[in-house]
C-alpha cells in the first residue's frame, strides 16, 4: 500500500538562518542610513550619489512606514497566513474539531499583513 498522508519536511535551521540574515541586513542598512543622516557624508560625488544616499535613508529606516522593512514584515505575516490556511484546509479534510480555529488564525494573520 502507498502512504496517503502527505509529508512535508522543512529544515528549520535554514529558515532560521535565512530570516536572521535578512534581519541583520535590514538593521545594518537602517543603522548605516541613520549614521549618514546625522553625521553626513564626507564626499558627495554628484546628483546620483546624493539620490542613492537619500534612497538608502528613506527606504531602510526601521521607524518609518511604507519602506522595505515594513514590506518584509507584511510579507512574512502573509506567508504565515497562507501556511495557516493550508493547515486549516488539511484539518478541514481530516474533520478535525479545531479546523475552524486554524482558518480563524489564518484570517487574523491575513488582516495583520494588510
Amino acid at each position: 500500500m502507498t502512504n496517503q498522508n502527505p509529508v512535508i519536511t522543512i529544515n528549520s535551521k535554514k529558515i532560521l538562518f535565512s530570516l536572521l540574515g535578512i534581519i541583520i541586513i535590514l538593521v545594518g542598512l537602517s543603522i548605516w542610513g541613520q549614521r549618514i543622516r546625522y553625521f553626513g557624508v564626507a564626499d558627495i560625488r554628484g546628483a546620483w550619489h546624493e539620490f542613492l544616499i537619500d534612497q538608502l535613508m528613506q527606504n531602510f529606516y526601521m521607524d518609518a512606514e511604507g519602506n522595505i522593512p515594513t514590506f518584509t514584515n507584511a510579507l512574512l505575516l502573509f506567508v504565515s497566513s497562507q501556511i495557516l490556511l493550508l493547515i486549516g484546509f488539511w484539518k478541514f479534510s481530516a474533520k478535525d474539531k479545531f479546523r475552524f480555529h486554524w482558518i480563524g488564525l489564518s484570517l487574523i494573520f491575513l488582516f495583520l499583513s494588510i
